[in-house]
């Protein structure tokens, strides 16, 4: 349930070049079907409580779209005050092989994540291995040690929890930033 195959899908491009490809594992169904679970069953208040509004990827009932929306009017009322301010936006290439697992664990525990559903998590992210096959032909296992995995309906909100820890951080530092 623990190893997934993945594949290569081409993006535009040179095909010659590796980073013109997106790395997609095709999981058990078993661990798709308790991992979309346990994202739609466990998550949504846990996303509620420590993931601020002005954060819509990710979170049920948020839609990403309003953030085009929510940046015109800080534009305006910074304008409208004459303040000053600072727009930053984070747009990470390979997101989520980014992950450290154990600083994912971390902050799963610094958000209120129950116990046992973390203990479950660090169940299906531990010891993890994926083929990737090529025109066909499988490779030998290899060992996944970071990220989330591609393809499982608990990355994206695995990942906005990961990162909304090194946004606290920087709220925390510069307190003066909204």
């Amino acid at each position: 349930m623990l190893e997934a195959i993945t594949i290569l899908i081409p993006k535009a491009g040179d095909p010659l070049e590796p980073s013109n490809y997106r790395p997609i594992s095709l999981l058990n169904t078993d661990y798709k079907l308790l991992t979309k679970h346990l994202n739609s069953l466990c998550f949504p208040s846990i996303l509620e409580s420590c993931i601020p509004t002005n954060q819509l990827c990710a979170v049920p009932g948020r839609d990403i779209r309003d953030g085009t929306l929510m940046i015109r009017d800080v534009i305006q009322y910074v304008q409208d005050k004459h303040g000053k301010a600072i727009l930053m936006s984070l747009d990470q290439k390979k997101a989520f092989d980014a992950v450290d697992r154990d600083f994912l664990f971390k902050t799963l525990e610094k958000f209120g994540v129950p116990t046992r559903l973390s203990a479950i998590l660090k169940t299906l992210y531990t010891d993890t291995f994926t083929k990737i096959q090529v025109n066909g032909h499988l490779s030998e296992s290899v060992a996944l040690e970071r990220g989330v995995r591609q393809g499982c309906p608990l990355s994206p909100t695995l990942y906005v929890l990961y990162v909304q820890m090194f946004v606290n951080f920087i709220a925390k530092t510069h307190a003066s930033l909204e």
